[in-house]
């Protein structure tokens, strides 16, 4: 596990939010987050929204991203969740899930999307997108 109070867990950090956002971008998230995968527990390295918002409402997202990464940790392969949102108009909104395994296979992070996409289709299509190799610090 990486202490994100030392020098390297900062630079751990600063790294995973930076490609968090690149990859966010690129699938048009709306929000982000990252966790370590610490003895199934999910402890959050970053969260990502564009905007202001509160510390609760930071907190309560991170906790809805928790609860719905969790599964496809256990399971150990990708998800895009269909999410009930207000006001969604045309498009449904998906919770995109990518666990990022070691090299044993056993998973130590995930990564977390909030996308809009006019069908499953279209969600896992995003989904395939973000299967690339992380960034090593």
């Amino acid at each position: 596990m990486i202490d994100p109070t030392t020098p390297q867990g900062i630079a751990f950090c600063r790294t995973t939010e930076e490609y968090l956002t690149r990859l966010a971008v690129e699938v048009r998230a709306t929000e982000a987050a990252a966790f370590f995968v610490n003895d199934g527990n999910l402890d959050t390295i970053t969260h990502v929204r564009a905007g202001t918002y509160t510390p609760d409402l930071a907190q309560r997202a991170i906790d809805n991203f928790k609860a719905i990464a969790q599964g496809a940790v256990d399971r150990k392969e990708c998800q895009a969740r269909e999410i009930v949102a207000p006001g969604q108009g045309t498009h449904l909104q998906f919770c995109l899930v990518l666990p990022l395994p070691a090299a044993d296979g056993s998973i130590v992070s995930v990564f977390t999307f909030i996308v809009r996409a006019e069908s499953r289709e279209a969600a896992n299509k995003m989904l395939g997108a973000l299967r690339v190799p992380a960034p090593r610090v």
